[in-house]
């Protein structure tokens, strides 16, 4: 088993799809009412902390049990 994972790429740029349709028609992006900086840095924590674990295989062990 080889450490990246080719298919997690593959579905991070799918999923991504529509944030870069947004990105590219609302170039000011929208308005955070709430500004609260520990919610928005623990939700991009766990946003690219996602899209590293689909990526990259980091438990051989656990992947040979569940084939």
């Amino acid at each position: 088993m080889e450490w990246f994972n080719v298919f997690g790429l593959f579905f991070i740029a799918v999923i991504m799809i529509p944030n870069i349709i947004f990105a590219i028609k609302c170039k000011d992006g929208f308005d955070n009412k709430w500004e609260n900086k520990y919610v928005e840095v623990t939700e991009q924590v766990g946003r690219f902390g996602c899209f590293g674990f689909m990526i990259i295989n980091i438990c051989y062990s656990f992947n040979s049990v569940l084939i």
